[in-house]
């Protein structure tokens, strides 16, 4: 019975009787704002319902009525009468599933609802049960055992080649709840699943479903970011370049915080870009100006002249360091006259310009 139809039935049964809303209330023995409630959809359990409807339809029902223990008692005494567990017994009686679990566990004391649910129950009681009915509906024999489900669990996944937490996720996405590490379990028998959680596996294991395969890694870059960065600053320094220059050689775009991130490791240039720079930094810039520095391919002879220089003068490396206006480095001025490293070319006109004014051939 829904709502609507009880509704109607205590719109009608008002009707017929002529009582307000509290008189039948009072009939009942309820709360007239519970009445109300009932009166306008407002539908109760269904021991309630199916107590209330009885009375209206058949009168006052003489059933005796028994306190939450003397109903729970009584239950427990007919379940065993009749070999039934708790859900056969509902089952039977007509209730859900954990209704009688409830009622014998009950400790309310007697009230009106009480009062309509025990005779309720009362009165089914007195029925002869279908205990055949009741035990086939409660049955929990599994599918199939758990042997056979785990070599279909198997099956299924190699066909679909999945992982086994990729096969869990799959039946996820299914419907059906299944842990990732269950899965492994049941495959090896170590646990069997409910038989309803069972049947909804196989259910789920019957549909269509078409694995999206993960899409293949992209190769590695041919070269890491600090590597590169490494082999870019290497190259710059090798041939004097300075980074806005080493744009222009390399065929970039004329943005000297390109080349900053990248040596920073901050950028990563892309794949295409990157095979590119590779290739570059393996072989000395093309010729042209603002390439590199006018003095790159003419180390040697500036170190030849800032040897002859220093001689002339007779002043040694760390002296010739605070003359030309450099930091107070001996190995930095070591280096020049060895022709292992060119200063840039705002320092080596500055430098010339101090050689020059006092050059003495040797």
């Amino acid at each position: 019975m829904n709502a609507l139809e009880f509704s109607t039935l205590l719109r009608e049964w008002r009707h017929q009787c002529g009582y307000t809303d509290p008189q039948c209330a009072a009939a009942l023995g309820i709360a007239t704002g519970t009445f109300c409630r009932w009166k306008n959809y407002r539908l109760p359990d269904e021991l309630i319902v199916a107590g209330i409807a009885h009375r209206v339809r058949q009168g006052d029902d003489l059933a005796p009525v028994c306190t939450g223990p003397e109903l729970a008692m009584k239950l427990k005494d007919w379940r065993a009468l009749h070999g039934l567990s708790q859900p056969e017994a509902a089952h039977a009686l007509g209730l859900k599933r954990h209704a009688v679990r409830d009622l014998e566990r009950a400790r309310n004391p007697v009230d009106a609802l009480h009062v309509i649910r025990a005779r309720e129950v009362l009165r089914r009681m007195q029925r002869e049960p279908d205990v055949t009915a009741a035990k086939r509906a409660c049955a929990t024999v599994p599918p199939m055992p758990p042997q056979a489900f785990a070599a279909r669990l198997r099956k299924w996944r190699k066909s679909h080649r999945l992982r086994q937490s990729q096969a869990a996720a799959a039946v996820r996405t299914l419907g059906v709840q299944v842990g990732d590490g269950t899965w492994p379990k049941w495959e090896r028998c170590e646990q069997t699943p409910w038989s309803s959680i069972m049947r909804a596996v196989l259910t789920a294991l019957a549909q269509p479903f078409t694995h999206r395969r993960h899409r293949p890694r992209e190769p590695r870059p041919p070269i890491t970011p600090r590597a590169f960065a490494k082999r870019l600053h290497e190259w710059r320094r090798t041939h004097c370049l300075t980074q806005s220059q080493a744009c222009a050689a390399l065929g970039l775009p004329h943005d000297q915080a390109l080349i900053s991130n990248w040596e920073s490791c901050k950028a990563f240039p892309r794949k295409a870009r990157l095979q590119q720079l590779v290739a570059a930094l393996q072989q000395p810039p093309a010729s042209g100006p603002g390439t590199h520095n006018w003095f790159t391919a003419r180390s040697n002879e500036f170190g030849q002249k800032l040897r002859a220089w220093r001689k002339a003068r007779k002043i040694n490396q760390a002296e010739a360091c605070a003359v030309l206006g450099l930091s107070p480095d001996q190995g930095l001025i070591c280096r020049y006259e060895r022709g292992q490293y060119s200063p840039r070319r705002e320092r080596i006109e500055r430098m010339l310009a101090i050689i020059n004014g006092t050059e003495v051939q040797p």
